[in-house]
């Protein structure tokens, strides 16, 4: 961590944006509808602020319905940064936020599975612990370097609570806890600070920075079989400079893109209950199924533009989304630890 301290930044308080919370999975059919357009997206109070009243910078990434008279129901947190924000404000103010309904033909429409980003931002990001942090950030490399993780880890999160007040600082610690997390063998963690780190919606790194966390979040993405997750992220990666076609990194992306364009492929990702007690993923293709269960899993919600459904789980049973109900996510529930593999198909096997 090395870094001059910058004077000027953002105006105090809280943005909202508004961001894709789905993936194609096909052309959309003539009735896919109008999603709804922000009328009034009130921000949040700052959760939070450092002795002397300065306020810390965060994000809280939400999932929500915009329902046929414009208001939101269904509002979850389903990510934040730094740890320990507390998201309780920033859930009560989406509350409040009006949409113009999504509409089919002329009828307004309740409509699902959307997203959103609110960042905090100080008014400077300069602070007087930023030296501190430096030292910290070291220290923990020196752990790393010496093959200590566990310790690094304990390290790194107190460094994080403690010292970490800028989206830039917090987006540097969770890219060095990723690094800690795939030295410990845990991927799944590895993966989830690693796209902290590198959440589109939020300007956090500088250009090289990010460039090299994408790197690392490819590489995971690709080990817990993400393969469309890893294709959007080298897409990211190769925007800010060339990669070259003999570069392994495009080299790898090419035979993902090959293998996806096979009739016969299915897509196999290894997921994994977390410590909320759930598991989210956006689907690429219509059919589904979830097996290799190693733990306890409890439902399984489907969640699409035009419909969400809640279903009881059922291990290896084939679930068909109709196109009909736009872009789709799975959630499923169950006992944080649990792991398992969601395959994904272009048809029904019974097709």
């Amino acid at each position: 961590y090395e870094h001059a301290r910058q004077t000027e930044g953002l105006a105090p308080g809280a943005s909202v944006s508004i961001i894709d919370s789905g993936r194609a999975r096909h052309a959309a059919p003539e009735d896919a509808g109008t999603p709804p357009r922000p009328l009034e997206l009130v921000p949040p109070e700052v959760p939070w602020k450092l002795p002397g009243g300065a306020a810390r910078e965060g994000w809280v990434k939400l999932r929500y319905s915009v329902l046929a008279d414009g208001s939101t129901a269904d509002i979850r947190v389903i990510d934040a940064a730094p740890p320990g924000l507390d998201a309780a404000t920033t859930i009560s103010a989406a509350a409040a936020w009006r949409f113009e309904p999504a509409t089919a033909g002329q009828a307004a429409i309740d409509w699902h599975n959307n997203s959103a980003v609110v960042v905090f931002n100080r008014e400077t990001t300069a602070h007087d612990g930023w030296l501190a942090l430096a030292e910290a950030y070291a220290d923990v490399a020196a752990l790393i370097a010496d093959g200590r993780f566990a310790e690094a880890k304990s390290r790194n999160e107190q460094m994080q609570q403690a010292l970490a007040f800028t989206l830039e600082e917090i987006a540097l610690a969770q890219m060095q806890l990723a690094a800690i997390e795939h030295a410990l063998g845990d991927l799944h963690a590895a993966l989830a600070a690693i796209r902290r780190a590198t959440e589109a919606a939020i300007p956090q790194l500088a250009t090289e920075e990010v460039a090299l966390a994408l790197e690392h979040r490819f590489a995971l993405e690709v080990e817990l079989g993400l393969a469309v997750d890893a294709l959007e992220t080298f897409e990211r990666r190769a925007a800010f400079s060339r990669v070259r076609s003999r570069d392994p990194l495009a080299r790898r992306a090419a035979a993902l893109r090959r293998a996806l364009e096979a009739p016969e492929t299915s897509l196999t990702a290894q997921g994994r209950i977390d410590e909320s007690g759930r598991w989210e993923h956006a689907l690429t293709w219509d059919t589904f199924a979830v097996g290799g269960v190693n733990g306890r899993n409890d439902s399984l919600e489907v969640e699409c533009h035009r419909r969400k459904t809640q279903l009881p789980f059922q291990p290896d049973v084939e679930v068909t989304v109709p196109a009909a109900w736009g872009e789709c996510g799975v959630l499923l529930r169950g006992q944080p630890g649990t792991t398992f593999t969601l395959y994904e198909f272009r048809e029904p096997i019974g097709q």
